[in-house]
């Protein structure tokens, strides 16, 4: 049989010392719970074991002799095994009950150092207190392997922390330990180095390890990423992307939040200067976090991080809930695209930001939001104008001197509303979209005495969320369309290079709002009249009057019980010289009017869903710019009347109907704009502002 040596640290032979007996009688029995191994060892003391300073005879190789049992009396387990000097006593860091055997009672023990949690120390059963008097130790020797597993209590990490004598009596001990007869004590048969001394330190739970997050993550995972606000699909990329990384948490570490997590956090606690809810992004804040703590916050700082994104591309509301009209084509990114950017960056604040809209006019609206919030405290203008009746021109009124002191005149200029006031009046009524009349109504006076700031802050958020609906590249030439505003302008690389005024939808048939793609002109076009308006406007007028669509020049086709009614190309076409074609499920479209007396017009709400256009052919020039054929405003005007063309784009060209009720100039001036549809008041109603 092979030697083998073992040797044992103080601490085991601290133990040894505080008992009058060394080996247990019950080894030596058949019955004994742990076997005898299977080879001989040698025993080693070392001198720190004896508690002596010089150095100590180690024994010599012995023949393989059978283990057996010996009973030491007391008086030569103190001469052989002499004491060492008293480590401070153990604690633990959780509270406990007291034995129920005082430990007074017990014979004197000397407290071992703290064991480190793989020195191999584990509690067995405890066994019969034997006949003679006394406690008894038992110690057995055994290999590496295997292991015996048991099913007493396993203890938990402890805390070694050395109090002053004051606070600790010499004999105090508070350990969970049940009362003797004492536990077994089994040995390995690697020796475990015993800690480093430590600086007396307040007594704390020790962090958590990442190991100790990754099973609770993969756990809690399904259910704590199920929420009300976040899209089916886009639980199941998060639950995907955790799996991926085995469930390892992607905000936290054992110490609390990283560094990107608390850039992440950063950057939703700022979700308001964009016009969001901070509530909506809410991240916990943790205080001594557990490790259940942890992996929560983790998945939830990951599922806010896909809601903002989300939001901040339109996902806040569902733009056709408010009108079957408004259809956008919404760029919500996917959660797996979202996480796939933020996983492993340095700045996933920067990510996070970059799914704003970068567009001007976004931009424009979120710096007057930054404005208003900052002067809300002084938001009331220096003149206030009291309520009363209208005042029209030429009548005279004492408000008429603050008045004039509101917009700058001098005070001396008298008491009558005249015709210089009211042009300011119009031009303050026009940004503020009101009737721009001249009139000082009660409307007026309101917008003139500053307004409610609340509401001022809720339409610019209205107004940012509708251009979150817009693509995110709205293309290095574009044309945009805003319906309010009764604008048309072609922008090439972020420059208004043509901007002509419009006819838009009435009330009752609004211009829908979305994105396409123009492909095409017409010049010199005829009018197959949309189902709508034939059934509507024309049919009733062919039945009341037979010579009616003669006298208009038009042609009815009938295919069966179908009818169809068109109006050839010429003069008094509806669609006059050209029209800008894309094909879109409206069936609207950019075109001429013969009706050009209507751009005069401050409101121009009078077609019946498509934008009638000023300068048409100008802008057809600006369109079909590096189209073959050098289409100059000049040689279509000499092709109007020649018979109806179509001429194709080379590359298509974006345009974006859109409706925006306010909008920055150039000089920085905030302008209003009607809610001639009542998309506004929705918008704000969806976003409960």
């Amino acid at each position: 049989m092979a030697m083998r040596r073992v040797t044992l640290s103080a601490s085991l032979f601290a133990l040894c010392a505080a008992f009058p007996t060394l080996i247990a009688p019950a080894l030596a029995s058949e019955e004994s719970a742990f076997p005898a191994p299977p080879e001989a060892f040698e025993l080693v003391l070392t001198p720190s074991d004896l508690g002596q300073g010089q150095p100590g005879a180690t024994l010599a190789p012995v023949e393989p002799e059978p283990l057996t049992a010996t009973q030491l009396s007391a008086a030569e387990v103190e001469r052989n095994f002499p004491a060492p000097p008293e480590p401070p006593p153990l604690v633990l860091d959780f509270p406990v009950e007291k034995p129920a055997t005082d430990l007074a009672t017990a014979p004197a023990m000397e407290t071992p150092a703290a064991l480190p949690a793989d020195s191999g120390i584990a509690a067995a059963p405890a066994s019969p207190a034997p006949a003679e008097p006394g406690p008894m130790l038992t110690a057995a020797i055994k290999p590496a392997e295997p292991v015996i597993e048991q099913d007493a209590p396993t203890l938990s990490p402890l805390t070694s922390v050395a109090p002053s004598p004051a606070e600790t009596p010499a004999a105090a001990i508070v350990q969970d330990i049940p009362a003797p007869p004492y536990p077994a004590i089994i040995v390995l048969d690697e020796p475990a180095t015993p800690p480093a001394a430590e600086p007396a330190r307040p007594v704390i739970a020790a962090p958590a390890a990442p190991d100790e997050i990754t099973p609770l993550l993969a756990e809690r995972l399904a259910k704590a990423v199920a929420q009300p606000w976040l899209p089916e699909r886009d639980e199941r990329a998060i639950i995907s992307f955790y799996e991926a990384r085995g469930h390892k948490p992607l905000w936290h570490s054992a110490d609390g939040l990283t560094e990107t997590g608390q850039r992440l956090r950063s950057q939703l606690s700022r979700a308001a200067e964009d016009g969001l809810r901070p509530e909506d992004y809410a991240a916990p804040r943790l205080i001594n976090p557990r490790p259940l703590d942890l992996a929560l916050a983790d998945i939830r700082l990951t599922a806010l991080a896909v809601r903002y994104a989300r939001d901040a591309r339109g996902g806040r509301i569902d733009p056709r809930r408010l009108s079957a009209l408004i259809t956008p084509k919404l760029d919500l990114p996917a959660a797996s695209e979202v996480l796939a950017r933020l996983n492993g960056h340095a700045e996933p604040d920067r990510v996070l930001a970059s799914y704003q809209p970068t567009h001007e006019g976004y931009r424009a609206l979120k710096a007057k939001l930054a404005e208003l919030r900052q002067s809300q405290p002084q938001a009331q203008p220096s003149v206030r104008i009291p309520a009363g009746p209208a005042i029209r021109i030429g009548m005279r009124d004492d408000r008429i001197t603050l008045i004039r002191a509101r917009f700058g005149f001098a005070p001396e200029d008298g008491r009558m509303h005249d015709a210089g006031l009211a042009t300011v009046v119009a031009s303050f009524q026009r940004d503020n979209a009101l009737p721009a009349n001249g009139v000082i109504n009660r409307a007026t006076i309101d917008a003139m005495n500053g307004g409610d700031p609340s509401a001022k802050s809720a339409d610019l958020i209205a107004n940012m969320e509708r251009w979150r609906w817009l693509p995110g590249d709205l293309g290095t030439e574009h044309l945009i369309v805003n319906v309010p505003e009764y604008m048309v302008r072609k922008v090439e690389n972020g420059e208004v290079v043509h901007a002509a005024r419009v006819v838009v939808g009435k009330a009752e048939r609004p211009t829908p709002i979305f994105s396409d793609l123009m492909d095409h002109l017409v010049l010199n076009p005829s009018w197959t009249i949309p189902p709508t308006i034939l059934r509507q406007d024309i049919l009733p007028k062919l039945a009341a009057d037979p010579g009616y669509a003669e006298r208009r020049g038009y042609q009815v086709i009938r295919r069966g019980n179908n009818i169809t009614v068109r109006q050839p190309p010429g003069p008094g076409n509806a669609l006059g010289n050209i029209k800008f074609m894309f094909p879109n499920d409206h069936a609207v479209y950019l075109h001429d009017t013969p009706s050009r007396n209507l751009f005069a017009s401050a409101r121009r709400a009078y077609s019946s869903g498509c934008v009638r256009v000023e300068r048409p052919l100008k802008l057809a020039e600006l369109v079909l710019a590096g189209t073959d054929g050098g289409w100059s405003e000049r040689r279509l005007q000499s092709l109007v009347g020649s018979g109806e063309r179509t001429i194709r784009l080379t590359r298509k060209l974006p345009i974006h109907i859109v409706y925006m009720t306010q909008a920055v100039d150039a000089d920085g001036t905030l302008r209003n704009f009607e809610d001639i549809y009542g998309f506004q008041r929705r918008t704000r109603e969806a976003l409960g502002l």
